[in-house]
């Protein structure tokens, strides 16, 4: 019985851009349960692929829209130590941030903050990603925009407070 011929490099990033494509489309229908399972089984077969920082970025996405909070910031952290350089682990980062602040933490606010300070300095790589948002997004990159600006405001004032805390 003849193999079949092995499957290219490109090939696989075809298939696992196809699958992203596939998994949003779940992510729209609010088809969340299906989505992960997708999700899982793809970085289960190849976490390394080119897709597969975004595809965490996906996990702890439905996880926040399902409220689980503590699964999405375990995403983002893994994401964030596998995929270092990546604009997804910027993102990840500002998301990790954003649901610090959130959280009961007693240092939530000095955590939230480290996690912006450090997201802010891989901005560079993030606009990156921003900007390929863009182009397939349309108005879903005017929204993470809008997002960032109104994390430096809460960034700025909680500042504030920490520094009039000090003193």
């Amino acid at each position: 019985m003849p193999r079949p011929a092995p499957v290219s490099a490109s090939a696989k990033g075809d298939a696992s851009t196809e699958a992203i494509r596939v998994v949003r489309a779940k992510i729209d229908a609010h088809l969340y349960d299906q989505a992960l399972a997708d999700l899982k089984g793809m970085l289960e077969h190849d976490s390394t692929s080119a897709n597969a920082a975004g595809a965490y970025l996906l996990v702890g996405t439905i996880y926040e829209r399902q409220q689980r909070p503590q699964d999405a910031m375990a995403t983002y952290v893994e994401l964030k130590t596998k995929f270092r350089a990546s604009p997804s682990a910027a993102e990840a980062t500002y998301r990790l941030g954003e649901l610090t602040m959130a959280s009961k933490r007693d240092d939530r606010e000095r955590a939230a903050i480290a996690l912006f300070d450090e997201g802010r300095d891989t901005r560079a790589e993030k606009s990156v990603g921003t900007a390929l948002d863009r182009s397939e997004g349309g108005a879903r990159g005017t929204r993470e925009d809008a997002r960032h600006r109104s994390a430096a405001r809460r960034v700025s004032s909680c500042r504030a407070g920490v520094v009039s805390n000090n003193r």
